[in-house]
């Protein structure tokens, strides 16, 4: 009888010692998964980013030029009347 359960005892010391590894092997795991997970999102989020600041420099630099090219010639001088070639039908 003692036999019997000295063999319980060791089986349940055999089957807590496995959980114990088992479930820091699973801790392990999803730490490893959680953090592979965050440096992908991080990465897609930074790329993300890049691309719509490219996007907004470009356009920016377009309308930039656009709206100094429209103001251009109201900050042109007028054209002297001395140096206007005459036309010749005078």
């Amino acid at each position: 009888m003692r036999a019997m359960f000295d063999r319980i005892r060791r089986v349940r010391i055999n089957w807590l010692v496995t959980a114990c590894v088992a479930v820091m092997l699973l801790t392990v795991l999803a730490g490893v998964l959680q953090y592979r997970g965050i440096n992908r999102w991080s990465n897609a989020v930074r790329r993300q980013r890049r691309e719509v600041m490219e996007r907004t420099l470009r356009n920016f630099s377009g309308d930039f030029r656009a709206t100094l090219l429209q103001l251009l010639p109201f900050f042109r001088p007028p054209p002297d009347k001395k140096t206007m070639p005459r036309s010749s039908s005078t």
